[in-house]
């Protein structure tokens, strides 16, 4: 997930976060493909995007088009947009907490119409996040 455009539009505290889910295990849709690896989030525990940053994820900055952005978790404003990107049976939706906002954009979530019409989502980018409840 990588921003299209940044915004200066108001950062949330609170918002949604598509994860990853493996039995009882909790993980970030970033590391999906590397389960044995991937540490497991805790529920009700703030946590730091560095602990759960990949490996293959060196710096201090995502490239956007024509702009660059810390790396961060990336969380959604709206239920509805996180439920649009939400694409597999064994991902799930956590409402969560959010803190130490570094930027705020928008994320495409698909096409429609043979590609001519782009929807966007709001999106909090933060340097920590709290899962709250499964939604």
């Amino acid at each position: 997930m990588c921003l299209d455009r940044l915004t200066d539009h108001k950062p949330c505290k609170t918002g949604y976060k598509v994860f990853y889910k493996d039995g009882s295990k909790i993980i970030s849709q970033v590391v999906q493909d590397f389960i044995e690896r991937a540490p497991n989030i805790p529920v009700g525990k703030w946590i730091d995007e560095e602990d759960y940053r990949p490996s293959y994820c060196s710096g201090e900055a995502i490239a956007g088009r024509d702009f660059t952005y810390p790396f961060c978790f990336h969380n959604f404003h709206s239920l509805a947009d996180a439920k649009k990107w939400k694409n597999r049976t064994n991902e799930v939706i956590y409402k969560v907490a959010v803190r130490k906002p570094v930027v705020t954009g928008l994320q495409t979530l698909g096409y429609y119409f043979l590609y001519r019409l782009r929807k966007y989502a709001k999106i909090t980018g933060s340097k920590q996040i709290k899962l709250i409840e499964e939604v």
